[in-house]
């Protein structure tokens, strides 16, 4: 039986932004989220935009492993948030 040949290539998607509908990419309401691997192994990394083409970009890196526990405690911090503001 033939084997069937392995792409020299494939398409992986790395890279979501999230935003309000209407939004720009470059929105200090938007959020870019991203698998990076700087040679380490991959992480993820979520930025927003600045607003100020002077100012850096606010950014978090999350491994994959600390995600469980991260995400726990951020939605902990979401439902104590006061919703009548």
């Amino acid at each position: 039986m033939k084997e069937t040949p392995k792409p020299a290539y494939i398409i992986r998607s790395t890279q979501l932004s999230v935003s309000p509908p209407g939004e720009s990419l470059y929105s200090e309401r938007c959020f870019i989220i991203t698998i990076v691997d700087e040679a380490g192994g991959e992480f993820v990394e979520v930025k927003q935009q600045s607003g100020d083409i002077a100012d850096e970009d606010q950014s978090i890196r999350i491994d994959p492993t600390e995600w469980p526990t991260l995400k726990d405690a951020i939605t902990t911090m979401i439902n104590a948030c006061k919703q009548d503001c």
